[in-house]
């Protein structure tokens, strides 16, 4: 069915729609365009609404220059609102693109990719986790991956991601955290 083109052309306009929406996306306006997302949801196949969606999110929030924690958190936010009122998958698909870029992101050291891209998915992440949307066994993984190679970079994004779970975590897994912190100060005198 993709392979027609009007059903090329219906997800082009879909996620023209969607860039439309996300563009405007402001603190003031989030949840008329939540509603308006929904809608989308209602009308379209999930799993087209899941990719444009995360498509746009991605190309929002994920570039070569750090963006503002509170521009962050509020797509995240966006995310979260249609995590709760469309559907899990809405979310599950977020963090699944974002691993799968993150890991591939990862895997280009020493600097990650262009500019601040791996600490965009960072932010990102972090923001899934304080929404609720991911669960601290996905921050700790990452925190596992920083700690593989732990050089200078993986110590920034560390705490980058500390900094915006920091409380969330050990609020969660208190005990988790401290054997972090044991690993990180023996690998620092080390």
């Amino acid at each position: 069915m993709r392979g027609n083109p009007r059903s090329s052309r219906a997800i082009e306009k879909l996620q023209r729609n969607l860039q439309g929406l996300v563009n405007r996306l402001s603190e003031g306006n989030v949840q008329s365009i939540a509603t308006q997302l929904e809608r989308m949801y209602a009308e379209n196949s999930r799993n087209d609404m899941n990719s444009c969606l995360t498509e746009v999110m991605v190309k929002a929030c994920v570039g070569p220059a750090l963006f503002s924690e509170r521009f962050v958190m509020i797509h995240v936010l966006l995310v979260a609102i249609l995590h709760n009122n469309v559907g899990s998958e809405v979310g599950a698909y977020l963090v699944q693109k974002l691993a799968q870029k993150l890991e591939s992101l990862l895997s280009q050291p020493p600097n990650y990719g262009q500019g601040k891209e791996c600490d965009c998915i960072v932010l990102l992440m972090a923001n899934l986790y304080t929404l609720k949307i991911v669960h601290c066994v996905i921050i700790y993984d990452i925190i596992r991956k920083l700690l593989e190679t732990f050089a200078e970079r993986d110590v920034e994004l560390l705490l980058l991601l500390l900094k915006n779970t920091g409380m969330e975590i050990r609020r969660d897994d208190a005990t988790s955290l401290k054997v972090w912190f044991w690993i990180i100060e023996y690998c620092t005198r080390n």
